[in-house]
């Protein structure tokens, strides 16, 4: 029997930490990847945010991994 826990892969927004991988998907299904500067951009590159600011402005959070 293993004891490892693993990390939740959802964050409702304004609960608990903000993620913290590399990609994650968003309420509206949208996928978004760590930037070098350490913000997450959307696969065209228009739309970017902080982890904190993408947490708390969408219902939901997945991590992908």
């Amino acid at each position: 029997m293993s004891t490892m826990t693993t990390p939740p892969r959802t964050w409702l927004a304004g609960v608990g930490p903000a993620p913290d991988s590399d990609e994650v998907r968003d309420d509206r299904c949208w996928v978004w990847s760590r930037g070098a500067d350490g913000r997450y951009h959307d696969p065209s590159g228009r739309h970017h945010e902080t982890a904190e600011g993408l947490h708390a402005r969408t219902d939901l959070v997945e991590v992908i991994r």
